[in-house]
């Protein structure tokens, strides 16, 4: 289903459990970046554990937060952490894509393995010449390494919920897996 981008946070918002007793977000990014807040606004949960690799996003996260004890907050690569608790919501936005394909397909296996509910991801699906993300000095974690198209979605267990066009290079794409 192809969506406008304006109607992309309310589209999400469907998807989330009204009530999660925990939540896993991984990668999401610094303060200016507000899907994260946009997303769970409207969620109960007990507890969310909110991993970035890059370390000014954890603590502009954490410095926002710093007096709701709902959160804990990690500065490490998710592909490196070691859970050691299941997750009722994993939101994964923006992220499979500064991964290579290999190690994107580690990282989607390691978290079916610790969700009871649904894994919810986003990822450009599309992109015309020239509009490859490069790293920035302040953040090599910011490149792209490979294009998670639907294909390889599907065949990792994702089902596509809605794509829309970010602007005139590319696209995005949203997913979601369920446990069954």
């Amino acid at each position: 289903m192809q969506i406008n981008k304006k109607d992309r946070i309310p589209t999400i918002k469907q998807l989330i459990p009204t009530k999660s007793r925990s939540i896993l977000d991984i990668g999401p990014g610094g303060l200016k970046n507000t899907i994260h807040e946009q997303m769970f606004n409207d969620v109960e949960f007990e507890e969310m554990l909110v991993i970035d690799i890059h370390q000014p996003n954890i603590l502009e996260r954490k410095q926002k937060y710093i007096d709701d004890s709902r959160y804990t907050f990690i500065n490490e690569d998710a592909f490196k952490y070691k859970f050691n608790k299941k997750y009722d919501t994993i939101t994964i936005i923006h992220v499979i894509e500064h991964f290579e394909e290999k190690k994107a397909i580690k990282l989607l296996n390691k978290l079916k393995k610790i969700c009871t509910g649904k894994i919810l991801l986003e990822t450009p699906d599309q992109f015309e010449d020239g509009a490859q993300v490069v790293a920035e000095e302040e953040n090599i974690h910011q490149e792209h390494l490979f294009l998670a198209d639907e294909k390889f979605m599907n065949e990792n267990g994702f089902t596509r919920i809605f794509s829309y066009q970010q602007n005139h290079l590319y696209s995005n794409s949203f997913y979601s897996w369920e446990v069954k």
